[in-house]
């Protein structure tokens, strides 16, 4: 029987092993976009779809996903070179770390298997602050996360590098500033430090809150962002129409289906089952205990 349950779960390690190896290839290489940043302008909005991508998304099945995570580094750290990510997480050494823009083969392993194990955190996280009365039980954890990630940044300047002597970037002091007076070495505690004091920026004192929201249809949970604030309620049309058809009654569902599979009939057989007296007094039927119903069987009436 052990042998047996094994060999079951076999496969699904396989597809998992291959999910993660395709991630790593796919970090490594990555399209040109996923290796620079887009500027100032419209950066909340790319981060926070980024973000969304992320969390909604099925790790390690969906190698996008890891694409969006370093993206959304790359624009929250404007590609700074000399920034460095920490990974005694990861089992390694004080200063054993990654940087964004030379991810090695090991170093893209430990990208995948950091994404993992904070995808999870973030999520609670952006549940909480979304809908914090709805789960006040996700407070705490939520923002100890939070918490620490925001503080989890270092920094010291580099007293070897004078940027004032570069030839590369010359400038006239008695005319303007340098283009910076000094290089500093930044360093990370994780990869979710920038995140937090991303989203730390949103939520501090008299907080603006998160432009997204939390698909309203139970048993969904995905995260979105309405183009208008408070105008969206469902993640898709799809999650809408279900969630719909979750409060309907039983006769209603009856009625909605009946219709349904008259509009998948071809134009034939939809006039040939429109002459049929039952099919006609069903349609009636409908039109009287729903009137809203009356336009969608005007159509097919007319088609």
């Amino acid at each position: 029987m052990t042998n047996m349950r094994k060999k079951d779960k076999l496969p699904k390690l396989q597809t998992a092993e291959e999910a993660l190896r395709r991630a790593e290839a796919a970090l490594q290489d990555r399209p040109l976009e996923f290796r620079m940043w887009g500027g100032s302008k419209g950066q909340d909005q790319r981060v926070w779809n980024h973000l969304i991508y992320y969390l909604n998304a099925d790790l390690p099945a969906d190698t996008a996903a890891y694409l969006r995570l370093l993206q959304i580094l790359n624009e929250l750290t404007c590609m700074d070179p000399t920034l460095v990510f920490m990974l005694k997480e990861c089992g390694r050494g004080d200063d054993d770390g990654i940087r964004l823009w030379e991810l090695s083969e090991h170093q893209a392993s430990n990208f995948v298997s950091l994404a993992g194990r904070y995808q999870p955190d973030l999520k609670n996280l952006i549940l909480w602050l979304c809908k914090p009365k709805s789960h006040p039980e996700l407070r705490e954890r939520g923002l100890r996360f939070l918490d620490k990630g925001a503080h989890g940044e270092s920094w010291k300047v580099d007293y070897d590098v004078d940027p004032i002597t570069d030839d590369e970037s010359p400038f006239d002091e008695d005319k303007e500033p340098p283009e910076v007076y000094f290089v500093k070495q930044t360093k990370y505690a994780s990869i979710v430090v920038p995140i937090c004091k991303f989203i730390f920026g949103y939520v501090d004192g008299l907080a603006k809150g998160l432009p997204i929201r939390v698909c309203k249809r139970l048993g969904c949970g995905k995260f979105f962002m309405p183009q208008r604030t408070g105008r969206k309620i469902y993640c898709s049309d799809d999650c809408r129409v279900l969630d719909h058809q979750n409060d309907k009654s039983k006769d209603e569902k009856a009625d909605d289906a009946y219709v349904r599979r008259l509009k998948q009939l071809t134009a034939g057989r939809l006039r040939r089952k429109l002459n049929l007296p039952k099919v006609e007094n069903r349609l009636k039927e409908i039109e009287s205990r729903r009137p809203q119903m009356k336009e969608t069987i005007g159509d097919l009436r007319a088609s």
